[in-house]
């Protein structure tokens, strides 16, 4: 896990990576394409550039947003020292966000992108809730719309897990 830091200076960083990720993809969209192959071409060039940093650069952002829910709703206090996995690298024994002071594990939490509780986004949330359940603090699971919020309590509950899950704010929902 990496310490995060400031988050003003992590979220700038997510401003910083989305806005070059966009500046490739105009540029590689400048040009209309004049056949079919070259259509196909260009959403293959753009599914090259994007597709991994369409998820990741939205998965830090709302880790981010997570940390600041929880400093803002004082599930922690303000010398809360905050380690993230900003790019979904944790293995099996690290969540994406961990807030401590000194050496107490305060707070472990799972963050989702995704808008929808169906195929493999439903089966993965079963293993992430069942991982994350097994770390220490208090444990959060935040998502960003109310579908993947009532399918995660669902699965809270049937298991008896010891989970927050939590619907993020500031237009979360809206990514």
């Amino acid at each position: 896990m990496e310490y995060i830091g400031n988050l003003d200076s992590a979220e700038q960083k997510v401003l910083v990576d989305s806005s070059i990720l966009l500046k490739t993809l105009r540029e590689h969209c400048a040009a209309e394409p004049t056949s079919a192959a070259d259509a196909v071409r260009v959403l293959a060039n753009i599914r090259d550039l994007a597709y991994e940093n369409l998820n990741q650069i939205q998965h830090e952002y709302l880790i981010l947003l997570s940390a600041r829910y929880l400093a803002e709703h004082a599930v922690v206090p303000t010398d809360t020292s905050w380690q993230w996995n900003p790019r979904q690298t944790g293995g099996s024994n690290e969540p994406d966000l961990q807030g401590s002071v000194g050496a107490e594990i305060l707070v472990s939490a799972e963050i989702t992108t995704s808008p929808r509780p169906v195929g493999t986004i439903d089966k993965r949330m079963r293993t992430t809730l069942s991982k994350l359940n097994g770390f220490s603090g208090q444990r959060f699971y935040f998502v960003r719309t109310s579908a993947m919020a009532t399918r995660a309590l669902t699965i809270v509950k049937a298991n008896n897990y010891v989970i927050s899950v939590v619907i993020l704010p500031h237009g979360a929902d809206e990514l």
